[in-house]
């Protein structure tokens, strides 16, 4: 996000990306297929991440 003033600015939400679990990333698994990379950086639960890290990707 962009303020008025054009300079970063972004929204805090405390624990939101805590709430995240396996079905979340599943639901999504379509944004996943089309990704060219998947950056992981360990701000959901670390039980979530290996599973989508380890999803095989649609093409090489």
């Amino acid at each position: 996000m962009t303020g008025e003033d054009g300079d970063y600015a972004s929204v805090i939400v405390p624990g939101a990306a805590g709430c995240l679990d396996r079905g979340d990333l599943d639901a999504a698994g379509a944004a996943f297929d089309a990704a060219d990379v998947l950056l992981l950086q360990l701000e959901i639960p670390v039980e979530t991440s290996p599973p989508r890290s380890r999803w095989p990707p649609r093409r090489a």
